[in-house]
C-alpha cells in the first residue's frame, strides 16, 4: 500500500467538519492560561462512571452528573493537583449511606514533599478537620514516598482485584517502580521494580480474558496485559499488540492519546496529530484528531482478535481543546 502524501487527510479516513454542540460549559474562576481538566471517575459498579469533576488550577472544584444533568458545587482540594491529575472512583463498604457510597480519589501527577496533600479522597462524611455536619469532604491520603520529589506518574490503571479496587501507578523510572493503593485497606504496597508500558492510562477489562488494555509507548499499538499477579520481580509481560493506524502520512506525529472502553469488547482510541511540516518555518502547520472504533472478539480457536472499524478525522487549533 503506498503512503498518503505528507499533510494530507488520507482518502480512507472519514472527515468531520463540525462536532455536536456541547451539553455543558465551564469558565476558568481566574484569568489565566491554565487549563481546567475533566476527570471522569472510572469504575465498573456503582455509577460513578457517569460523574465528571471540573478541576482549576487552583483546585476549585464541581461535580457534574451526566445522568441528571445536574452540578454540584464542592469543597476545594486542600491543594491543586497541578496538569492532568488522575481521577477515579470506589465505592465504600461502610458507608452509611448508599446512594453516597462513592468515594472520588484525586492525585497528582507531579508529588512534591512540599504539598502534603498531592493525593485526596473525596467522600460524603464529617470534615476530618473535625465538625458534626456531613457532606462532600477531601481527606488527604499519604502519597507513594518513592514518588515525592523524584518522578512524575506516567501511567495508572483501576484494577477488579477479588472485589478490591486496586490503583496502580507507574513511574517512568524502573528504580522507583509500580505501586499499588487497595481502596478498602487504604494501604499502599509496591508491586515490584517494573513500569506499565501504557501511555497514560490502561484499562481492566475481565470479560475479556481478564486482560488490561491500553495504548503502549512505544509503537503506540493497541494492547493487552496479563495483570493477575501484581507483585512480580519483572513487569507483567504483553500478551496481544495489535497494530492501529498502520498507513498514516510518514510525518503524522502523535501529541497526545485516549481512548475510553464502551462495553461489550468495543473501544473508542483519540490520537491527536500535528502534520504538515513547513521548511520554511520549520514547524508543523496543521493538527487533528483521529477518533477510532475498535472491537475485541474472542474466538474459539484463535482467541482474542481485535477488528477495526471506522476512523474518523477531525482537525482543529491547539487551543480549541
Amino acid at each position: 500500500m503506498d503512503w498518503p502524501s505528507p499533510g494530507v487527510v488520507p482518502p480512507w479516513m472519514e472527515t468531520i467538519t463540525r462536532i455536536p454542540s456541547p451539553r455543558l460549559r465551564l469558565q476558568r474562576s481566574i484569568s489565566d492560561e491554565e487549563r481546567i481538566d475533566f476527570l471522569p471517575f472510572h469504575e465498573r459498579s456503582s455509577g460513578g462512571a457517569s460523574k465528571i469533576l471540573c478541576v482549576d488550577a487552583e483546585g476549585h472544584t464541581v461535580l457534574y452528573d451526566m445522568d441528571a444533568g445536574s452540578l454540584q458545587p464542592i469543597p476545594c482540594l486542600n491543594s491543586p493537583k497541578g496538569s492532568r491529575p488522575i481521577g477515579f472512583s470506589a465505592t465504600d463498604a461502610e458507608a452509611d449511606d448508599p446512594e453516597r457510597a462513592h468515594v472520588f480519589y484525586v492525585m497528582g501527577r507531579y508529588p512534591v514533599s512540599c504539598n502534603p496533600c498531592n493525593f485526596e479522597a473525596l467522600m460524603y462524611s464529617v470534615p476530618s478537620s473535625g465538625g458534626r455536619l456531613k457532606g462532600w469532604h477531601w481527606h488527604p491520603l499519604p502519597p507513594p514516598p518513592a514518588y515525592v520529589d523524584e518522578c512524575p506518574v506516567l501511567c495508572h490503571a483501576l484494577l477488579d482485584m477479588e472485589g478490591d479496587s486496586i490503583l496502580v501507578i507507574s513511574s517512568g523510572q524502573k528504580s522507583v517502580g509500580t505501586y499499588c493503593f487497595n481502596t478498602a485497606s487504604r494501604k499502599l504496597f509496591k508491586a515490584g521494580p517494573w513500569k506499565l508500558p501504557f501511555y497514560s492510562r490502561a484499562v481492566h477489562v475481565p470479560e475479556l480474558d481478564n486482560l488490561l488494555f491500553g495504548v503502549d509507548t512505544d509503537e503506540h499499538h493497541f494492547c493487552a496485559m496479563d495483570i493477575s499477579r501484581l507483585i512480580l520481580k519483572r513487569g507483567p509481560p504483553l500478551v496481544h499488540s495489535w497494530p492501529h493506524l498502520e498507513y498514516l502520512p510518514q510525518d503524522w506525529v502523535m501529541l497526545d492519546c485516549s481512548f475510553v472502553y464502551l462495553g461489550a469488547g468495543r473501544f473508542c482510541i483519540s490520537k491527536v496529530f500535528e502534520f504538515g511540516f513547513d521548511e520554511r518555518t520549520g514547524n508543523m502547520t496543521e493538527m487533528g484528531v483521529v477518533m477510532s472504533g475498535v472491537e475485541v472478539v474472542c474466538y474459539k480457536k484463535s482467541g482474542l482478535v481485535m477488528v477495526n472499524h471506522r476512523s474518523k478525522f477531525y482537525s482543529f487549533i491547539w487551543d480549541d481543546i
